[in-house]
């Protein structure tokens, strides 16, 4: 069962252009981040750590 005030929330949420968004659709499933777009982004994302960031576009 789906909730509109919810995905259009969601949907207005990550329909913005300058500010980070992090997303966790359930436990047990990796934090999807949207962030504006910056050439050191995949090593700030990274931080140090084994997992590399996966890319996907919207």
């Amino acid at each position: 069962m789906t909730n509109p005030e919810a995905d259009a929330q969601l949907h207005w949420v990550l329909s913005q252009s300058n500010v980070p968004v992090a997303l966790r659709l359930g436990k047990g499933t990796k934090l999807q981040v949207k962030v504006p777009f910056a050439p050191d982004n995949r090593v700030w994302l990274q931080g140090g750590k084994r997992t590399s960031p996966k890319w996907f576009g919207y």
